[in-house]
């Protein structure tokens, strides 16, 4: 099977065209907007076009490289196919969406450690408190000043096929 991907952005629209023989999916998108407000992170996005989508999945990264998933959107389009632009949004409480995401990872990094029993001890020692901490740290405000947050939006077709949109910084 042959697979191709196109990206061509043209006066602040983003077109990408990914090729799979058996199944085409189309991204096309308007810059997404995403940002924190009022201790919410709000995003907003609208497709030009939909072909066979199913839903959007809203994933957020503190380094731009390993992202994690908080959310999704359904399409609006009937039967997932659109020929006219669709608006969405998408809306999260900010409070611990870092430390979501390091938690997260933090069970990922245990099964690669050393099986040792000390090691474990050490392990889930640090998960708990790691935990604790980020689980009553983050209330003090939406996401601390110095913290970046990175998103993206992954349009899903009917067959599960992800394509993703450029990254954004959330402002």
């Amino acid at each position: 099977m042959k697979n191709f991907l196109l990206l061509i952005i043209f006066s602040g629209f983003v077109f990408c065209c990914s090729h799979a023989q058996d199944n085409p999916i189309s991204l096309e998108f308007k810059p997404i907007i995403a940002k924190i407000a009022a201790n919410e992170l709000q995003v907003e996005w609208s497709s030009i076009t939909e072909n066979n989508i199913n839903r959007y999945d809203i994933e957020v990264s503190g380094d731009g490289k390993s992202f994690t998933k908080i959310g999704n959107v359904l399409s609006k389009a009937e039967g997932g196919n659109s020929t006219s632009p669709l608006n969405y949004t998408f809306a999260r409480s900010a409070t611990g969406l870092l430390a979501g995401v390091t938690l997260f990872l933090l069970p990922i990094l245990g099964f690669s450690a050393n099986k040792a029993r000390r090691n474990k001890t050490m392990f889930i020692l640090a998960f708990v408190f790691i935990g604790a901490a980020a689980l009553t740290g983050c209330r003090k405000s939406e996401v601390a000043k110095n913290e970046t947050l990175y998103l993206r939006v992954g349009q899903v077709d009917n067959t599960n096929h992800i394509l993703y949109s450029k990254i954004v910084k959330v402002q």
